[in-house]
């Protein structure tokens, strides 16, 4: 039986989760939107379930007097992110060797920060507050259309559901775009030896809600290298089985994201969106073929802001997967 999923998790498991941050004027948080491009599924077997738990902490550059005097300048208040977690479960089966379909259904929490506008360039930083909720659950499918001399490529299509949290309050933190938003990716992986290579690109359009916001279309787009520490780990070149023993994996990942300006009524709204990229070096258990655990970190490397929004700091993921034929 096939065990190529499990040489693989280690930077496909990674369910990179997009935090939409306009935290100028007009204090809207945008929705945190689910990634569900960079997937795993297309490696998934015949008949077998794959179940994902997994847990992503962010934490944001706080503003500095400078910037909260020149937001106050035209608004009331400045709104900033302190910090985020997403808790994402998501479900797959293999409906083929070739075809997985998936759920994924990410929950979140959203601290943020209230700076309010008092007399002259003095201003009252007010105690945080946080918002708990479901954000958008996405459907999708992912099929393996290659599979040659240890390369793979799947294509990856779907859509997100309008189930998260929306308000028509422009100072209200929302969690879901309001919309139904397609998603298109690609998503490749090469084994040599003992490394493997991965690099896959998805893109999600999102649409206009019934209140004319448009929260923004997200491109992601990464690429890795995995190392198999163990020797042993798998009985043959070509991957198609793996011993029962413990298998260790370290990898380095650069990550990349681009969330365009929100807009209103087709106006863009000023401060919003960003391109980041994220340098992520990570480590993965694989014990027994059917459960992986793995531990990441990504640090910002460059971040250009559209605008006064809060810059992201450093992202802490550990995640857990068991497979159940």
């Amino acid at each position: 039986m096939k065990k190529i999923l499990l040489l693989s998790l280690s930077f496909l498991l990674s369910l990179a989760l997009n935090a939409q941050n306009c935290s100028c004027g007009s204090g809207n948080l945008g929705a945190f939107a689910s990634n569900a491009l960079n997937d795993n599924a297309g490696f998934l077997n015949k008949k077998a379930w794959l179940v994902d738990l997994n847990y992503d902490y962010r934490s944001f550059t706080p503003f500095t007097s400078k910037e909260i005097t020149k937001m106050l300048e035209h608004n009331s208040d400045a709104i900033g992110v302190s910090n985020a977690w997403i808790a994402t479960l998501k479900v797959s089966y293999g409906v083929s060797d070739k075809l997985a379909l998936s759920v994924m259904q990410p929950y979140v929490n959203i601290a943020t920060t209230i700076n309010q506008k008092m007399d002259g360039d003095r201003y009252n930083i007010l105690n945080s507050a946080s918002t708990n909720a479901f954000a958008d659950l996405s459907v999708f499918g992912t099929y393996l259309f290659y599979n040659k001399n240890n390369l793979k490529l799947a294509a990856i299509a779907g859509i997100e559901l309008p189930t998260g949290k929306v308000s028509t309050n422009q100072n209200a933190i929302v969690t879901g775009s309001g919309t139904f938003d397609p998603m298109l990716g690609i998503s490749g992986s090469k084994k040599m030896g003992r490394f493997i290579t991965k690099a896959n690109f998805g893109y999600k359009l999102t649409t206009k809600n019934s209140s004319g916001i448009d929260y923004g279309d997200f491109l992601s787009h990464q690429v890795g290298i995995n190392y198999t520490i163990n020797k042993n780990s798998s009985s043959d070149s070509t991957c198609t089985s793996l011993s029962k023993k413990t298998m260790l994996m370290a990898g380095l990942n650069l990550i990349g994201e681009n969330l365009h300006p929100i807009k209103n009524n087709n106006v863009e709204v000023k401060n919003t969106g960003y391109y980041r990229n994220f340098v992520s070096p990570a480590f993965t258990v694989v014990l027994k073929d059917r459960l992986v655990s793995y531990l990441a970190m990504d640090i910002p490397v460059l971040q250009n802001n559209y605008g006064v929004q809060n810059a992201s700091s450093y992202r802490f993921r550990i995640g857990l997967s068991v497979k159940i034929n």
